[in-house]
Formats: C-alpha cells, sequence, structure tokens
C-alpha cells in the first residue's frame, strides 16, 4: 500500500477500508466487510490460518501432503480448503491425479 506523505496512519486506513480498490492493486488482496468483531474468528479458525501460513512457506502444495504437513485429517483440511476457496483466499487446480492448493490472495484485511 503506498501512504500519501500528506495523509496520516488513520486516514490511509480510513480510505483502504472505504476504497480499497484505489489504494490497493487488483486481485491481490481480499477485502472482507465483517460487521460483529467475533465473526473472523468462526471464520479465520487457528487451523485455517495454519493452512494459510503453511501455504505461503510451502506454495503450492497438494491437498494430501498439506494435511500431512499439518498432521490433520485430510477430510478435515479439504473441508477447511473449501471454505477458504469459496472465500477467495486459496485456490485448487488438479494436477495429474493430485488437487494443488496455491494461495490466491496475498493478504486478508478484515475491517471492524
Amino acid at each position: 500500500m503506498r501512504k500519501n506523505e500528506n495523509m496520516s496512519a488513520g486516514d490511509t486506513l480510513k480510505k483502504l477500508v472505504d476504497l480499497p480498490e484505489e489504494v490497493l492493486p487488483s486481485g491481490k488482496y481480499l477485502l472482507l466487510p465483517i460487521n460483529k468483531s467475533d465473526e473472523w474468528r468462526k471464520i479465520f479458525t487457528k487451523e485455517r490460518l495454519k493452512i494459510i501460513s503453511t501455504l505461503k512457506n510451502a506454495n503450492p502444495v497438494s491437498e494430501s501432503k498439506l494435511a500431512e504437513i499439518l498432521g490433520r485429517k485430510r477430510e478435515n483440511v479439504m473441508y477447511d480448503i473449501k471454505i477458504l476457496k469459496h472465500l477467495g483466499v486459496v485456490r485448487t487446480e488438479k494436477e495429474d491425479n493430485r488437487v494443488i492448493v496455491r494461495v490466491n490472495k496475498d493478504m486478508v484485511i478484515i475491517p471492524f
């Protein structure tokens, strides 16, 4: 994000929330308008945040390998991937007979 030298940090953040398309490059960020501060915790559980973090470090990786890295059942990881995919945070691609998971956004911004 480029900060205008004449804008305070608060003004920059307000513009980011009100007009994200003017501040952020398109396609790289996901802005989620969440009305209640506890709603984001229901969406971004510790397990889902760990998936995002793991993918940022090991991007791309198959669903099976991701479950192995996380020490979780593949079915549970696939469920979380489905939710993150619906939000646009990750994407999946078929490669041979594997499903590859990639991070789709560089940053998730949650305004309160």
